[in-house]
């Protein structure tokens, strides 16, 4: 919370990301070793199935390439694809190359 100032978010005072005018800043926060992996996750969820998973889901999602070569016929394995990505669209879309 270096950055953080206090603030009222929905009538609670709590220390934010803010602009000069009290509005909230959306932070971004992607572990550098996971980023390529899990955003190529993402985009594929995105364009194979509709869905836009976030990011936290999409490490998830990227770890299913080495689990599975690891399963015996018949096993199954469920994700939870908790929350949205549609936060993280523009920045995961802007800050990689449109052939990935």
């Amino acid at each position: 919370m270096a950055r953080g100032q206090i603030g009222v978010y929905h009538g609670a005072m709590s220390y934010l990301l803010q602009d000069e005018e009290g509005q909230i800043i959306i932070p971004h926060s992607i572990s550098v070793g996971l980023f390529h992996f899990c955003v190529a996750a993402y985009k594929r969820l995105c364009r194979q199935e509709g869905i836009i998973p976030s990011l936290e889901a999409s490490h998830a999602i990227a770890f299913l390439d080495k689990l599975c070569y690891t399963l015996k016929d018949g096993e199954k394995v469920t994700i939870n694809l908790s929350g949205h990505g549609e936060k993280d669209a523009a920045f995961v879309f802007d800050h990689t190359p449109n052939h990935e």
